[in-house]
């Protein structure tokens, strides 16, 4: 029963991932999608060996990663924030614009 359901998990992984390079969108969007969604995915299909997830870019061999990053400001002070590269995409983090 375990065994089913982490194969439905990594099939629904590999079919959204063939939609986003089917569709091919310029803009990916999303509340907390750059701290949260994406570094989730990407590291839940690495986790369980989904081929070919972490190619949601437009650039067929190269791999989006994440990777964690500071920033700070007076503002907002100290953030950890992740960056993932998505090349070809725009990323638009609406967390992020309504700060």
């Amino acid at each position: 029963m375990v065994t089913e359901f982490i194969s439905l998990v990594c099939l629904a992984m590999q079919r959204w991932a063939q939609f986003v390079r089917e569709v091919d969108p310029d803009i990916i969007t999303g509340y907390n999608i750059q701290n949260f969604d994406l570094s989730y995915l990407l590291t839940r299909a690495k986790h369980l060996r989904v081929d070919d997830f972490c190619y949601l870019g437009r650039v067929k061999n190269i791999q989006s990663l994440v990777r964690n990053m500071t920033l700070q400001s007076k503002q907002l002070g100290k953030r950890e924030n992740k960056s993932i590269n998505i090349d070809g995409r725009v990323q638009f983090d609406l967390l992020l614009v309504s700060m």
